[in-house]
């Protein structure tokens, strides 16, 4: 079997296993890794933007302002809107290289063994931005979209699973559930209905 390779932490796991893989991802090492990538992410972004404001408005492509005094001091300058602006609260990024789309598909696995489906979500769009067919991340989805309770999203997402691989266990068990959580929705509307209008 193969192991499971964290790039968070640059590892092998021992094997791969969900219930290896939820003590991993559990770590206080893992999630201080998560948590540096995205911060020295966000530096980096961060410091780009600030680059291409300074540059900008050098060369004059950002317009004066239209008030007759100067900024206070220590006023930002905005950036052109050419620039696009950091990501807002809750927002992954872009897809990115290749390898990025690795770091989002295990970030996915990650946010779900921590109970964050709305995140897990994301992070399996950022995924399918790149590659629509990939396996691990609409299955994550799927399971995402069953824990929030977007049962139509979450059977799309595990069908679609099954029509690449139709032998795959976890997508049918994962399936069923849905169904079954569909039918008590289901039931308990029904009943509803009937102590509303009966």
């Amino acid at each position: 079997m193969p192991k499971f390779y964290c790039d968070y932490c640059d590892t092998y796991l021992t094997h791969d296993s969900p219930s290896v893989r939820k003590t991993h991802c559990s770590g206080r090492k893992h999630k201080e890794n998560v948590k540096d990538y995205y911060q020295k992410w966000m530096e980096e972004q961060a410091q780009s933007l600030i680059d291409k404001t300074t540059a900008a408005f050098q060369q004059g492509k950002i317009p004066p302002t239209p008030f007759s005094a100067p900024p206070p001091a220590g006023a930002m300058i905005p950036p052109p809107p050419s620039l696009p602006g950091p990501p807002r609260p809750g927002m992954m990024p872009a897809p990115g290289p290749p390898e990025r789309t690795v770091l989002h598909a295990n970030l996915a696995a990650c946010q779900l063994l921590l109970g964050q489906p709305q995140l897990a979500a994301q992070s399996c769009d950022r995924v399918l931005e790149r590659e629509p067919g990939h396996l691990k991340a609409l299955y994550r989805r799927g399971v995402a979209q069953a824990a929030l309770g977007n049962l139509e999203k979450a059977t799309a997402d595990l069908k679609k699973v099954l029509a690449i691989d139709p032998k795959n266990r976890a997508a049918q068990e994962e399936l069923g559930k849905v169904v079954i959580q569909g039918k008590k929705q289901d039931a308990g509307l029904a009943q509803g209905l009937r102590k509303m209008f009966g």
